[in-house]
């Protein structure tokens, strides 16, 4: 039967750069100036120097400058932040090929996803399935789907789901397979869905149900 694949360098990688770069617009409605900003940051507020991170990343009241984005997110990032953690970490793995550094990237996603960041827990699990940043370690993307799924986060458990089903880095488990996709397709992932109508179609991990196929095919 066919399976919706791991697009781990499409669609997949890009719905979590998406999702990171949306830190960048949490908290929007501060006040200050960019000057003010560069004050506090310039004193070492990791809050300030990850906003003005974000600033010079978009452009937003100064010109954009990506190294400029990087220095700041940095600054605040070496502070423990989590959130500056996991956008340093993305621009890096997968952001503009200027600034890409697929080995510090990893590092910085570790940081973040040991703080049990999902998203970064999310991304260093495809760092190690695709290779970036060192060597392709399914076992590690399946430890990483694991803790980011566990927290509720749906793609990781169509991640999780396919590892079980094809048995990269993990023995073969349909049943667990129809877990995790099970997970994904009742919060609407439509990969989820799609696979876990197959599973039912064709018995895998349980028996035939026709009409439990057709439920999730209609959902996807």
């Amino acid at each position: 039967s066919y399976r919706l694949p791991l697009n781990t360098r499409s669609s997949g990688l890009m719905l979590k750069v998406i999702l990171l770069s949306f830190l960048f617009f949490a908290g929007n409605a501060w006040a200050e100036s960019i000057e003010q900003l560069k004050v506090k940051a310039e004193q070492g507020d990791s809050v300030a120097q990850f906003r003005l991170g974000k600033s010079y990343y978009y452009g937003e009241g100064v010109d954009q400058n990506h190294k400029e984005a990087v220095k700041w997110t940095r600054l605040s990032a070496e502070q423990g932040d989590s959130d500056a953690q996991a956008v340093l970490g993305a621009i890096y793995v997968f952001g503009e090929e200027v600034i890409r550094d697929y080995k510090e990237g990893r590092k910085w996603l570790q940081l973040s996803a040991e703080q049990g960041y999902s998203a970064s827990q999310y991304n260093l699990g495809l760092s190690f399935y695709d290779g970036l940043g060192g060597n392709k370690d399914n076992k590690k993307a399946v430890k990483w789907f694991r803790r980011a799924a566990e927290q509720g986060d749906s793609v990781a458990q169509f991640r999780l789901g396919y590892m079980y089903d094809t048995g990269e880095g993990v023995r073969k488990n349909e049943k667990k397979a129809i877990t995790w996709y099970r997970l994904a397709a009742e919060q609407g992932n439509s990969a989820a869905q799609y696979n876990l109508g197959l599973s039912f179609y064709y018995g895998e991990g349980d028996k035939k149900d026709k009409k439990e196929a057709a439920k999730w095919f209609r959902r996807a």
